[in-house]
């Protein structure tokens, strides 16, 4: 196991569900691969719209059926205070919060 692989999993991190995952989708054929990628973004935008309030409202204003319609996030949208951006699944006290210069 290489460093990199041996630190993942020191945090917890599902080595082998990650391979299997990759491997999954590595099969999927050529063919079947955008529709498989249109599902995923589906299923993002539907969990980010269920979870996460300020997507929801974001997406309240857009069709989100169509990935080209939802908007591209700016500076002021990410201004807003961390409990309104993250996901219901997650809590404040589990992020780390840095500061950049730029």
């Amino acid at each position: 196991m290489n460093l990199f692989d041996w630190t993942l999993k020191l945090r917890g991190y599902d080595i082998a569900f990650a391979k299997a995952q990759l491997s999954q989708i590595q099969s999927i054929p050529e063919i079947d691969y955008p529709e498989y990628i249109a599902q995923k973004k589906a299923a993002i935008v539907a969990y980010h719209k269920k979870n996460t309030p300020f997507y929801d409202s974001l997406l309240n204003k857009v069709s989100s059926q169509d990935w080209n319609n939802i908007p591209v996030l700016t500076k002021a949208d990410l201004q807003q205070p961390l409990e309104k951006r993250i996901s219901k699944a997650y809590q404040k006290k589990s992020f780390y919060k840095g500061k950049t210069s730029g």
